[in-house]
């Protein structure tokens, strides 16, 4: 009996340490995993626009960033997502500069079907290039197959239908929306 009770007292006192361990681990390395990923969003976030040294990306809250070149707020980036692809949810960034014009837009994550949905992303495909430099005015927003501009994936139309929706009631909404927007961000 005193040597099962002898075990019990070393595994804990193992655990224990073990979970102190793990503890102080988290602690001291926080500050460092939430300034590398702060890091990686701007890096991202920069991407899309295809920045210069110019251009900063301040967050403004609610997946909102502000876009300012020299000092000057030149645009916003901003979350938008979809729910009509073919296989669940659709989240992307989206550039605008402050006249509604499409300065890039990048997926952020989707589960569409591996081979013909996933041409979304700029590492498959340069599909989503397309939205740069458009606005509400300068094309038609939907696809070839619906008398668009936009051309859709063979054997995948759900999917760029979607996407094209998404941006273009993106657009929408900053145009409608932008000045009270912008006053409510203000600092």
């Amino acid at each position: 009996m005193r040597s099962l009770q002898g075990i019990v007292a070393r595994l804990t006192t193992i655990g224990f340490i073990c979970a102190l361990g793990l503890s102080f681990t988290n602690y001291s390395t926080r500050l460092q995993i939430s300034d590398n990923r702060a890091n990686h969003a701007t890096e991202k976030l920069l991407s899309i626009l295809h920045a210069d040294v110019d251009v900063s990306i301040d967050p403004l809250g609610n997946n909102t960033y502000q876009i300012s070149r020299n000092g000057v707020t030149s645009g916003h980036i901003f979350e938008i997502s979809t729910t009509e692809g073919y296989n669940g949810e659709i989240r992307l960034w989206l550039a605008v500069d402050l006249a509604g014009s499409v300065l890039g837009t990048r997926v952020i994550n989707h589960q569409e079907t591996p081979g013909l949905g996933d041409k979304l992303d700029i590492e498959v495909s340069n599909w989503i290039l397309g939205f740069n430099n458009q606005s509400l005015d300068s094309i038609i927003w939907a696809v070839k197959k619906d008398k668009g501009d936009f051309d859709q994936f063979t054997g995948a139309t759900i999917t760029p239908r979607a996407v094209v929706t998404a941006v273009k009631l993106g657009l929408i909404d900053y145009k409608n929306n932008r000045d009270n927007w912008m006053s409510s961000y203000e600092r």
